[in-house]
This record gives structure tokens, C-alpha cells and sequence, in this order.
């Protein structure tokens, strides 16, 4: 196993508020997004439509220390619609009641500023942006910084945001149309808590700790209740490796016959989904993205039809893949996301491709006590990915 390159760090509030969190500090706003979003405030909770006012107040705590402008604001909630500006001041009068007011007797979300911006005041609390910066001074510990790793993933109680894009009834707003382009996109959340689970799973199986692995894994899949992670089935994979379970690798490779591959070198090349300890302004990636090959369970003519991957790319052939960026580069704590148009390629790998994907992940079958020949034989069908975007965090 390599290492990440030790780093300073510089977080001296981190240990307060980490505490805050877990003591239910009653002063203190808590908006929790690593499940279903959940709000704790002082103040008064709504008496109706409290999923709006908590949607609101999310938008606040993603917006962080840049606010949203009331156009901004407006765009978010009610896209394309003119809303007329007392309407707009209701509805955040009655969040800012249900935030309540600091210790000073300050209202935690004031009014709007002199250039029409909202904002919410410095000391309210987002389980992501704690997750973040435990993850980030867990990674600068390196095999010390287990317990930081251990506390984030203690803070995922379900998929993030779950049933938040639900509508609150028939004919009401579709809710948090605004996710796509934020940091706080489910998918984004999902890869960095699966991404904390391997590195944690890492740390754990390295110092002979087979339960704190076994407890990473059931985080993940807290976060990912399908179990569409591939790198959290390896992970598991590892696990019962480890521990010499051959009754669970053998269910486990009956269970999940697909694996996810990336040929050539994306970034780091690792080909594990990462999400980043923190935003990163966007970076030219060390190499031109390439399209990507995804490989899956070969038609079983057993069962009569692909696996669900195959099938959902011949309905929807709108894809995108987390992929990490190299835990040894000078600003380590980024993942590349890569959206396409993803195909069925007849096609086999060429020789290089089957070589390069057996030397990246020749843990997989070894763990599973499979020959070479056999691990190819159970991933055939090829999906080629055309990138069309990619964003750098």
C-alpha cells in the first residue's frame, strides 16, 4: 500500500465543533444532509411545509460563506418563475424563525445584505462540511488519523438526501431542482463517503483490525443501500479475505458478477471513485480524458438477459464516472467527474487492456482466490464511454 503524502494541518475549531454535532448543541443550527436532510435549530420548528423551510436552509448551508443573491435565491426555488419579492421575504421569514437567534441575540440568517444577498451567519454546523475536514486531517495523520477517518463515516445515517427530490404533492414545486450544480450533488456525496470507507478499510486491514473494516464496509453501504459500488463489493471482497471467510467469498462472487474498469490513466489512474476532502478549483487533468471502458457481467442465456447496467445504458446511455485523482500530487483530495455517452462495444480488449487492468486491480482476484483467466471470463460485455464534460474538485 502507498501512503498519501503527509501534510500539515490547520483546522483548530475542528474538535469543537465535531463535538457541537454529537452533543445536539441546542445553540448552535445543525443541517444534516448525509441521509435524508434533517434540520436542528433553536428555534421554532414550522407548522406546515416544513420540507420547503428545510430546503431553503440547505441551500443557505451550501452556499456557505458566499451567500446567494435574491436573484440567485429566487432561480434556485422557483426556477423560471417571477417571484414577487414580499412572497420571497415570507418564506425566509419563517426559516429565519425556525433557525432561531445565537447566543448574541443575533437572528442566524439575517436580513438580506446591502448587495441583496443572503447568507447564513458563521457558526451553524453541515454534516458535509464536517465529514470534509475529518477526512482531510484523517489523510494528513496517515495511519494515525484512523479515529478522524472512523468519525466521519459515523456521521452517514442513510443515502445522502434521500427522498429529498420527491415532490411535497401532486401539484406542488419539484424540490431541490438546484442539486445538479452543486458541490452537494448526491452522487459527489456518495463517492466521497465510499472513497473514506476504502481508505479506511485500508488502514484497518493494515494494523489487523478486521471489525473497524468490516464497520467501514456497512457505512458504505448505508450510503449506497443498491450496493452499486463496485469498490465497496472489493472492499468487502478484502474483507472476508482477510479473515479467511471462503464460505463469504464464494457468496460474495455469486452475488455481485460486475466490475467497473478503466483503462489508461485518468489522473492518478487509480480507478477508484474519490470525492475531494475539500473543493478544489478547477485543473487541467495530467492527461486528455480518453473514453472510458466499463466492464460487466456477459449475458447469462441462463437468466435471458443482460445484467441491469447493460440494460439501463441501452435506455439511458447518459452516464458519468468518479474517478480519482492522485493521492501523491501536490494538492491531493480531488475527484474528476466524467459525463458521457456511454455504448456497447462488440468488441474484446486488446492485450495491452487486458494487461493494464489485471496489473491495477490484481487484488480483486486474488483476494478471491480466482485464476486470471477465470476473473476475465465473468466481465465481457464492454461499454465505451464518449466524455462530453468533466468537472475538477
Amino acid at each position: 500500500m502507498t501512503s498519501p503524502i503527509r501534510r500539515r494541518h490547520n483546522d483548530p475549531a475542528l474538535d469543537a465543533d465535531v463535538r457541537r454535532w454529537f452533543d445536539d448543541d441546542p445553540a448552535s443550527p445543525r443541517v444534516a444532509i448525509l441521509g435524508p436532510v434533517t434540520v436542528e435549530a433553536p428555534g421554532r420548528v414550522p407548522s406546515e411545509r416544513v420540507r420547503f423551510y428545510a430546503e431553503i436552509i440547505t441551500y443557505l448551508a451550501a452556499r456557505g460563506e458566499r451567500g446567494a443573491t435574491t436573484d440567485q435565491f429566487d432561480e434556485a426555488l422557483w426556477p423560471g418563475q417571477q417571484v414577487k419579492p414580499a412572497s420571497r421575504r415570507v418564506d425566509v421569514s419563517r426559516a429565519r424563525r425556525w433557525l432561531g437567534q445565537t447566543a448574541d441575540g443575533e437572528p442566524w440568517l439575517p436580513d438580506a445584505t446591502s448587495d441583496r444577498r443572503y447568507r447564513l451567519r458563521e457558526g451553524y454546523l453541515l454534516d458535509w462540511d464536517l465529514f470534509r475536514r475529518l477526512r482531510s486531517r484523517g489523510e494528513s495523520r496517515g495511519p494515525a488519523g484512523t479515529g478522524d477517518l472512523r468519525q466521519a463515516l459515523a456521521l452517514v445515517r442513510g443515502a445522502p438526501l434521500a427522498g429529498a427530490d420527491v415532490a411535497y404533492s401532486a401539484v406542488a414545486r419539484n424540490p431541490y431542482t438546484w442539486l445538479p450544480t452543486f458541490d452537494i450533488e448526491p452522487r459527489h456525496l456518495t463517492s466521497g463517503m465510499v472513497d473514506t470507507v476504502y481508505r479506511l478499510v485500508e488502514l484497518c486491514l493494515d494494523a489487523g483490525d478486521i471489525a473497524g473494516a468490516r464497520w467501514a464496509v456497512e457505512q458504505a453501504w448505508l450510503a449506497d443501500p443498491d450496493r452499486t459500488s463496485d469498490i465497496t463489493w472489493r472492499d468487502l471482497l478484502r474483507v472476508a479475505a482477510a479473515e479467511g471467510n471462503t464460505a463469504e467469498l464464494d457468496q460474495i462472487l455469486d452475488q455481485r458478477k460486475v466490475e467497473v474498469r478503466f483503462t489508461g490513466d485518468h489522473g492518478g489512474g487509480t480507478g477508484r471513485r474519490r470525492a475531494g476532502t475539500r473543493p478544489l478549483a478547477p485543473r487541467r487533468l495530467r492527461r486528455p480524458v480518453r473514453p472510458t471502458r466499463i466492464r460487466s457481467e456477459r449475458p447469462n442465456p441462463a437468466r435471458g438477459a443482460a445484467h441491469p447496467k447493460v440494460r439501463n445504458i441501452g435506455a439511458n446511455p447518459r452516464v458519468s464516472v468518479h474517478l480519482e485523482l492522485d493521492r501523491g500530487a501536490e494538492r491531493d483530495g480531488g475527484v474528476v467527474t466524467v459525463e458521457g455517452v456511454a455504448r456497447i462495444d462488440p468488441r474484446p480488449l486488446s492485450a495491452d487492456e487486458t494487461a493494464a487492468y489485471l496489473a491495477k486491480y490484481a487484488d480483486t482476484p486474488r483476494a478471491a482466490g480466482l485464476s486470471a483467466a477465470d476473473f476475465l471470463a465473468s466481465y465481457s460485455t464492454v461499454i465505451r464511454i464518449e466524455p462530453t464534460r468533466t468537472r475538477v474538485y
